[in-house]
């Protein structure tokens, strides 16, 4: 129907793969998205797509690698928005400062203030009511003890880096087992209103009928762009994300 948002943020785990061939992924990419931008037409869905920060220090060989392969990446993502008139959410644009600190312990996923201003960058691409505190970059980082930073580089190496050498050994992928969290399509508010997770203004709320097709953004982004169209107001979005997973069946 034509308040159906789907959000597709494919492709980036394999451009930074070490033997990433560009020649397979972006028409396999390209071919996702016209698929799929044509069969929600046939429905009125919307689809949203993202692209990748191209701000990695390009100062070491890794950033200059890293940005050469997104702007690529990049410019067929603006490409297929334009050509399938699908919303183009643009991580290039200045409104998301590039701070570590928007970052996991992985340093490669977002943190919970990571996904909140991805989150609110959303929702202004949608038209709908945001933060927009989302663009004010954080205050200037202490100086950090160098002890203690060498203990945090050492965990993240123990903790991810030495994994990811031996998987790639071993041939195996952090992604392989593991299921999408919607297997089918899924209603928000009914799959969490039955865990009584959800305020009765906000399952009564007419916009909480709207369907999720497929959801790529985490945590709490795609909760805040439901959220934000009924009155229990985004506090309760935060607070909401902050909690243990629930079951959708």
């Amino acid at each position: 129907t034509s308040d159906t948002l789907v959000s597709f943020h494919a492709g980036a785990n394999d451009v930074i793969r070490p033997k990433y061939n560009p020649e397979i992924t972006l028409p396999e990419y390209a071919k996702a998205v016209r698929e799929l931008a044509a069969e929600l037409k046939k429905y009125g869905a919307q689809l949203m797509l993202f692209t990748v920060q191209e701000s990695a220090a390009s100062n070491t060989k890794t950033g200059v690698i890293w940005n050469q392969r997104f702007k690529d990446f990049n410019k067929q993502v603006r490409e297929l928005a334009a050509e399938t008139g699908a919303i183009l959410n643009e991580a290039n644009d200045g409104r998301y400062p590039n701070d570590i600190r928007f970052l996991a312990f992985d340093r490669l996923h977002l943190n919970p203030e990571g996904h909140y201003r991805v989150a609110q960058g959303v929702l202004e691409n949608l038209g709908l009511p945001f933060d927009p505190g989302y663009k004010i970059p954080l205050p200037p980082a202490p100086k950090e003890n160098p002890i203690k930073k060498k203990i945090v580089n050492a965990l993240w190496i123990a903790t991810f880096v030495i994994p990811w050498i031996i998987r790639r050994l071993r041939g195996k992928s952090s992604g392989d087992g593991r299921r999408g969290r919607f297997q089918i399509i899924a209603s928000f508010c009914h799959n969490y209103a039955r865990n009584k997770r959800l305020p009765s203004s906000v399952v009564e709320h007419p916009p909480c009928k709207r369907k999720v097709v497929s959801s790529i953004l985490t945590g709490g982004s795609i909760k805040l762009a439901y959220e934000s169209h009924n009155p229990a107001g985004l506090s309760w979005a935060r607070e909401f994300d902050s909690r243990e997973k629930v079951s959708e069946g």
